[in-house]
């Protein structure tokens, strides 16, 4: 399984568990002491909310990049915004982020020297991109930049697939990209302003549209980077775009009185069992489910994991 998968539903998970914690909310007027600790303390989600979304969707780019290092393909022969960004995306972020570690003090020839020797490798037949080839524009990513991401990877319209997908999934949202440039205000005004006063109904209506956007996020990038590991001729020559409709999906789902696993669209289910981790498990060792964005959900039939089996 992605690490950067397990670690983001990891840490949502917590974040979620937080949002029901009793000193979030502030109480009558008078009570200075207790509304200032609670404006505090969620300023500070606000912050650390972004960050694991953020933190989600630079680590699974890093994993994906480093699969295409690994994919055999002649670096000349990759789609062109994704040969540009491991070159002069990375020159970018470098001399960006280089210059910045100096200023702190921190070690920035090591930083850059790592890094450049990955840009230079891709002069070989065995390459590496680096993790900062995209998403590194500035110190915290914005829709513009997921937007690039994705259309490096042949998915035109990203934010609008996102949409798709994860209303597909039980995760509707009337725009994916305004909840994410709506976080992205609020976690800077929380981490930069003392008097910024965030919300509590922000923070709840925030996991679900930052699962929303991490699933779809995931499983286009994931769908994209199979056809590329695939040497899709019409993928690879840029006659090929991947879209929401490329992403096939199944559940499982919970009932009753036991659980189920069902296709997307389907009115049987394929199979059931009383204990939820067996039937994932007999629903990821099948053949025919291999290819699928399997997708484990809640009472609500909001998801609350995913697994993308063939390429992790």
């Amino acid at each position: 399984m992605s690490t950067a998968r397990q670690s983001f539903l990891e840490r949502i998970g917590a974040f979620r568990t937080a949002l029901g914690e009793e000193n979030l909310v502030s109480g009558e007027p008078a009570e200075i002491q207790r509304n200032n600790t609670a404006r505090l303390l969620r300023n500070g989600l606000a912050v650390v909310g972004f960050a694991i979304l953020e933190d989600f969707l630079r680590s699974r780019l890093a994993e994906i990049l480093a699969r295409v290092g690994n994919s055999h393909i002649p670096f000349d022969e990759l789609p062109e915004p994704l040969r540009d960004a491991a070159v002069l995306g990375a020159a970018r972020a470098l001399a960006h982020f280089g210059e910045l570690k100096r200023r702190q003090g921190e070690d920035y020839v090591s930083f850059v020297q790592n890094h450049s020797q990955l840009i230079a490798s891709t002069v070989s037949s065995s390459y590496e991109i680096s993790g900062m080839a995209l998403g590194w524009t500035g110190a915290n990513l914005s829709d513009g930049d997921i937007k690039e991401i994705m259309r490096a990877f042949r998915i035109k319209d990203g934010w609008g697939n996102i949409d798709i997908v994860a209303k597909r999934v039980g995760l509707a949202s009337p725009s994916h990209r305004e909840a994410f440039s709506q976080a992205a205000v609020r976690r800077h005004k929380a981490a930069h302003s003392a008097r910024t006063d965030t919300e509590v109904s922000h923070l709840v209506s925030f996991v679900p549209q930052a699962i929303g956007i991490a699933l779809g996020f995931d499983a286009l990038m994931s769908r994209s980077l199979k056809r590329l590991l695939e040497h899709d001729s019409a993928y690879l020559a840029d006659s090929g775009q991947v879209q929401a409709s490329d992403v096939q999906t199944r559940f499982i789902d919970p009932t009753a009185c036991n659980w189920r696993e069902i296709k997307e669209g389907a009115k049987r289910a394929v199979s059931r069992g009383e204990v939820k981790e067996d039937l994932i498990k007999k629903c990821l060792a099948r053949p025919d489910a291999r290819d699928d964005v399997v997708i484990v959900r809640d009472s609500s039939l909001r998801p609350s994991n995913w697994f993308i089996q063939n390429v992790a």
